[in-house]
């Protein structure tokens, strides 16, 4: 049905909607507009099609040519009108035409419709182009100016019937979803070779990458029809008649025969904190090619199933990724700080910090142990669970517990699932709050509150011992149980027994795929190392790949390193005063900078791995060699009057890590 509307407006921005038959006040420059405007144009009947009505808030803008003239559009609001659907009749909402006598005496008309949300209006710029913004989802509509003329008499200005229809330079198809509860719902669509926790999931290869309608800004050409930046990763949904509807632009091509991977559309729904997905199958694959039962085409309409019903399934929220995307690959390394519980993900494919070094083929991902750090066991799962590796990233979900966790990827080589797994690589996952930043004295650095591991930088807390590290390795072994003695915590395995250093096992190799492995030394004194050479020679790069640049094995987390130590280091350069030892809570609480800092007497793993002095002493590796010798540089103290000292320390001890910033 058509109805004819007559609105009279000032000349200048009239807010209100005018109704039928109503007079607005005149002036000298009144302009009254007659105009028709039809019903909404709908998608092309199906079985499952559902016809897209005008709703409450629905905005049309015009713009104008007159005859022999160009658009009207050098100002924002110069020379434009905007209707306004209340849900039962058009009004007009806008009248900004200053002057009709730019107008002449008609031309041509541009009108173009997007919903909008609320109280929200078309707000737009323009110079060779409209920029619509605030769109909120649904069709994007228009009444071309090759199809649409005006005419002015004396302040008459007459527009015709306004027939809006979908815009020519899109094909769009429409979704709908009964029994939607009432949410800011968006869609997107992706194919069985995507994953479906991921909101960021643009179409597959075999879809369109540009396919849908993002909320937010439209550009239109307005001389050539030109529509661009028309993407984006999902649809918003806008209530229609009881149901909610998408709409997305048609894919650019057809599917192909051969699309072997792809045989099903996966429409999901989310609120922005869950996720909805039903599956529809699209054609079968008999060994060779798909047989294509069922597509999306353009200007069609869908209706899925019911929301409530048994169709649609909820699945895991998005995961946070802890390894984004940078500048040449990823921010990546060998330990990644999770502060609160729910559901992330890392780039897992390449070893450390490594942009080129791949750790392999990998077929699965497992938790190799957790802890509290203290003697009571956690139970597989209190920490991380649902490991699974998929696509390049290891996903795994967080409780609220503090502790550590390591999770390794495994490539089977075998076939029992057992004797045959080798672990490829490692990531120890250290579930804390964030740890603070010290700046120390002297421009020397900034580094962290507490110990690599440690879940507290609290005096006399068991959290505040944080994990033990030989020195080049990157995974980390369990410390005290307490504050002082000599029991090491417990966790969700038995570890296994420690192996003497071999030209088989004082390897690099070995290291990284026998990552709960103690490696010991007990023949070789004058280099105790668990790195075997069979001579006083040794790798001095493990941690440090040149100066200042952390290698793959560093153990820090991104953004830091296991810190530089000798003259030049920043303990040395920060100087330290000599507190008393704390014999109460088992440590020394240093004054730098203004700020207090705790280290705890954490002890340190002997070469034999038997736990050593906790409560009594701290050695604290660095990152630097000690000169001529196959030792490494390592700051103490001890419970007496010691103050942090350099210490030239054997390698195969396991000792704290303090990271440094980069």
């Amino acid at each position: 049905m058509k109805r004819i509307l007559t609105a009279i407006a000032f000349c200048a921005m009239v807010a209100g909607c005018a109704k039928d038959n109503d007079v607005l006040p005149t002036t000298d420059n009144d302009v009254k507009v007659v105009f028709e405007i039809s019903d909404k144009a709908g998608f092309g009947a199906d079985t499952k099609s559902v016809k897209t009505a005008w709703a409450a808030g629905d905005q049309i803008l015009v713009v104008f040519k007159p005859e022999g003239g160009t658009y009207l559009l050098a100002d924002c609001d110069r020379n434009t009108l905007r209707f306004s659907y209340d849900g039962s009749k058009w009004n007009l909402k806008d009248n900004n035409i200053s002057d009709i006598s730019q107008l002449g005496s008609g031309g041509n008309y541009w009108a173009i419709h997007h919903r909008v949300s609320g109280t929200d209006d078309i707000i737009f710029n323009v110079s060779d182009r409209v920029t619509l913004k605030n769109y909120k989802g649904g069709e994007l509509l228009e009444n071309r100016p090759d199809e649409s003329e005006y005419s002015v008499e004396e302040n008459v200005l007459t527009l015709g019937t306004i027939i809006m229809q979908k815009a020519s330079i899109l094909d769009l198809f429409q979704l709908s979803v009964p029994d939607l509860p009432g949410k800011d719902w968006k869609m997107y669509i992706c194919t069985d070779n995507m994953p479906l926790n991921d909101p960021n999931v643009r179409l597959s290869q075999y879809l369109s990458k540009e396919g849908m309608i993002e909320e937010g800004d439209i550009y239109l050409n307005s001389t050539e029809g030109y529509c661009g930046n028309i993407m984006g990763y999902y649809s918003p949904g806008v209530p229609n008649d009881g149901d909610y509807s998408f709409v997305f632009r048609s894919f650019p091509y057809a599917a192909s025969s051969n699309e072997s991977k792809d045989q099903a559309y996966i429409f999901c729904l989310t609120d922005g904190t869950d996720i909805y997905y039903y599956r529809k199958p699209r054609g079968t694959w008999d060994g060779s090619q798909v047989t294509f039962d069922f597509t999306l085409t353009k200007d069609k309409a869908y209706k899925l199933p019911s929301f409530t019903g048994d169709k649609w399934t909820k699945i895991i929220a998005p995961y946070t990724d802890l390894s984004p995307a940078v500048a040449g690959g990823y921010k990546t390394a060998n330990s990644y700080i999770v502060s609160a519980a729910g559901d992330y993900k890392f780039r897992a494919t390449h070893k450390g910090n490594s942009t080129s070094s791949t750790v392999g083929t990998i077929n699965y991902a497992v938790v190799l142990w957790e802890s509290f750090g203290t003697a009571t066991a956690p139970a597989v799962g209190d920490l991380v669970k649902n490991v699974a590796y998929s696509d390049g990233y290891i996903r795994f979900t967080a409780t609220a517990a503090e502790g550590n966790a390591v999770i390794a990827v495994i490539d089977d080589k075998g076939t029992d699932g057992t004797e045959d797994d080798v672990i490829l690589w490692s990531w120890h996952i250290w579930l804390t709050d964030q740890p603070a930043e010290h700046v120390y004295n002297n421009s020397a650095g900034t580094m962290m509150d507490r110990n690599l591991g440690a879940t507290s930088a609290t005096p006399g807390d068991v959290g505040a011992l944080g994990l033990l590290y030989q020195w080049g390795r990157k995974d980390p072994f369990l410390g005290s149980s307490a504050i002082s003695g000599y029991n090491v915590a417990k966790s969700t395995i038995t570890w296994p027994g420690k192996v003497e250093s071999s030209a088989e096992t004082g390897t690099i190799a070995y290291a990284v795929t026998h990552p709960t492995t103690f490696i010991s030394n007990a023949d070789q004194y004058s280099n105790r190392d668990w790195y075997y050479t069979g001579d006083n020679t040794t790798d001095n790069t493990r941690w440090t790949e040149s100066e200042n640049a952390k290698s793959v094995y560093d153990p820090c987390p991104a953004g830091w390193r296991v810190p530089d130590g000798g003259t030049d280091g920043i303990w040395n350069t920060a100087g330290f005063d000599d507190p008393t030892f704390d014999g109460t809570n088992k440590g020394k609480t240093f004054s730098n900078n203004g700020i207090e800092i705790w280290y705890p007497a954490a002890g340190y793993l002997a070469y034999d791995k038997t736990l050593s002095n906790a409560g009594k002493s701290l050695y604290c590796w660095t990152a630097t060699p000690w000169p001529d010798s196959a030792h490494a540089i390592n700051i103490y103290f001890k419970s007496g009057s010691q103050n942090l000292a350099t210490n030239h320390g054997m390698r195969v001890i396991g000792c704290s890590v303090r990271c440094c910033k980069e």
